[in-house]
């Protein structure tokens, strides 16, 4: 199967749990293709300014892994600035937010994957 850009779903959510500003949505994969694996494989734009707030992961976990621009990372109560290339891992509980810094987009690869499924 090829998804080819100009087809895949885009949605903007605003305030996502609780954040500020907007975050553009692209979903690399539909979500019913994830096969009840995973929740999300996604590419997010952030406006700069713009975050998701603070949310745990107990039944599942997330990584973002940044493609351009730079963030302020909540992990799990700790501050931490990250840029290209650098992985955000949540699980276990954990807490996390995060929020675009500078002047232009942030843009990172979201992937939520689901724990637990056989217990």
């Amino acid at each position: 199967m090829i998804i080819q850009d100009k087809d895949m779903q885009r949605e903007v959510r605003t305030e996502c749990f609780g954040g500020q500003g907007n975050v553009e949505f692209k979903f690399l994969i539909p979500p019913e293709k994830l096969k009840g694996e995973a929740k999300m494989f996604n590419v997010l734009t952030f406006e700069p300014g713009a975050s998701l707030g603070l949310h745990d992961h107990t039944d599942n976990f997330e990584l973002y892994y940044i493609l351009e621009g730079t963030a302020h990372v909540d992990d799990n109560g700790t501050p931490v600035d990250v840029g290209p290339g650098d992985l955000i891992y949540t699980a276990d509980g954990a807490k996390h937010s995060i929020t675009a810094t500078g002047d232009k987009p942030m843009k990172m690869i979201a992937t939520v994957i689901f724990e637990n499924k056989g217990e």
